[in-house]
């Protein structure tokens, strides 16, 4: 008995690595999914992987939680990074990606406290910092954003900043403080560590259409979309940058079939409406894309505009104190 006893243990000990050669496989699978926009099979892989050791960088829960992001499954990402929040209430990986959710609904007070916890829960957390940074932009609070920014474009300039991602998140951020040239510099860097990385060349094409040119801002965007057609913010750069309105309806087309939540892509939708002078159908666009996320600028300021168009002074003034 003494001797199957001691042979169990060792049988058990010898299973570990395989369990963890296991674990990686699944997380190298379900990054592979993700990546190539199999957002459904990707979630259901990296959900196995989260919270296990092969997860010890977050990379699995933020793949995971990502899925709904891209998806616009909005409130089923919301219930499933609360489950995971009371399974791992000091993760920060959990508390920023519920953070971007909660933004991604207009529920920007929520998600500044869940951002600012995954900050206590992780010191350097760029990728964090810079979805605080962009929310005090978009929410006006410019000072607080400046000084986001500032830290992380001087921690790239120090040399701090070695991957692909945390090179990309340290360009985006001096794209903000209109350091320019650094962003075009970090941006290149990082492609050259890691040509896959759509997210880097979306915001890489991002700058081009806005500061540069739009022929290589069209180019990086079909770069991207060669690695993963199912990118709404690349068709949504595309429609952005393009002067053919037949071509503008396709791309938004493509990022709704992607994300159908997308407000970013419904306020596409509904300046293009405008301009066929349909303003009825508009106001419909906005006042649903407004009840998946009712603090987006973005909207507000395309139905405002067509409130303004109808010339009814009413709810253009209610509009405007909405935003």
């Amino acid at each position: 008995m003494q001797i199957r006893r001691h042979i169990t243990i060792l049988l058990g000990i010898l299973a570990l690595p395989m369990v963890g050669c296991a674990q990686d496989a699944g997380l190298s699978e379900g990054i592979t999914l993700l990546q190539n926009g199999s957002y459904s099979d990707a979630r259901g892989v990296l959900r196995s992987i989260v919270g296990s050791p092969a997860d010890s960088t977050g990379e699995a829960t933020v793949g995971y939680l990502e899925t709904f992001l891209a998806t616009g499954d909005y409130p089923e990402g919301l219930t499933a990074a609360n489950g995971l929040l009371e399974e791992y209430p000091d993760s920060p990986y959990v508390h920023y990606m519920l953070g971007r959710l909660l933004y991604s609904t207009g529920q920007i007070a929520r998600a500044d406290s869940t951002f600012r916890r995954a900050a206590a829960l992780k010191r350097n957390y760029w990728r964090n910092a810079l979805a605080l940074g962009e929310l005090f932009h978009e929410s006006g609070k410019q000072r607080q954003a400046n000084q986001i920014f500032a830290t992380i474009r001087n921690a790239y300039k120090q040399g701090y900043f070695r991957t692909s991602q945390t090179l990309s998140v340290a360009a985006r951020s001096a794209a903000f403080v209109e350091e320019f040239r650094d962003a075009n510099n970090a941006y290149n860097k990082a492609n050259q560590l890691d040509p896959n990385n759509t997210q880097n060349l979306i915001w890489w094409a991002d700058l081009f259409r806005e500061k540069y040119n739009d022929a290589d801002a069209e180019r990086t965007y079909q770069d991207a979309l060669s690695i993963n057609e199912n990118l709404s913010d690349a068709w949504i750069g595309l429609a952005r940058t393009v002067g053919s309105f037949a071509a503008k309806e396709e791309y938004v087309e493509r990022a709704l079939a992607v994300n159908p939540n997308s407000s970013s892509a419904l306020a596409i939708r509904a300046s293009l409406r405008l301009l066929d002078g349909q303003y009825e159908v508009a106001a419909q666009i906005l006042d649903q894309a407004l009840q998946s996320n009712p603090a987006s600028l973005e909207l507000l300021a395309h139905l405002a505009a067509v409130y303004h168009l109808k010339e009814d002074s009413t709810s253009f003034a209610e509009t405007e104190q909405r935003a």
